[in-house]
């Protein structure tokens, strides 16, 4: 009679596998945020909005956004393989991404992650390919993630 010793580990394995984002800050390979689902590291939120708009919070204050407000429905965020976050509606349509896709650099390198840094900055790292550069500084400035290859600054404060 043979007896079953794997239960927990299948256990294990589906909760593993079934849970969207695995750390509170942090996207892998494939991890995905639904609408209303949010990156955390303390007062910061990266948010996938059920507008379809990908919004960087500190607070409750917008610093960055993808500006794909009301461009689809059912949008998700997701992180593929070669480091690029991407946002689709629910039609797998392309609606923004981070970085333009770049064979010679990610071919399938599971290296990558995603990372809401405790400096406001949403980072990709293993090597670094796109950052929001929105970390939090005395100047005030505020970046926009205005389309897939810029950065543009919503507001900026000079020191005097």
């Amino acid at each position: 009679m043979a007896v079953r010793r794997f239960p927990v580990l299948s256990f294990l394995l589906a909760v593993l596998l079934a849970s969207a984002c695995t750390a509170k800050d942090t996207l892998y390979f494939l991890d995905f945020l639904d609408p209303a689902q949010s990156l955390t590291q303390g007062n910061y939120r990266l948010t996938m909005q059920s507008d379809c708009n990908l919004v960087l919070y500190d607070r409750t204050l917008p610093v960055g956004a993808s500006n794909t407000y009301s461009r689809g429905v059912n949008c998700y965020a997701l992180f593929v393989y070669d480091g690029i976050l991407k946002v689709f509606d629910g039609s797998s349509k392309l609606l923004w991404a981070s970085g333009p896709d770049s064979p010679e650099i990610g071919v399938w390198s599971l290296n990558y992650i995603l990372i809401l840094q405790p400096d406001r900055n949403v980072v990709v790292h293993g090597p670094i390919l796109w950052s929001t550069n929105n970390i939090r500084t005395s100047t005030g400035a505020n970046n926009v993630i205005a389309n897939s290859t810029t950065l543009a600054t919503a507001h900026t404060k000079k020191k005097p």
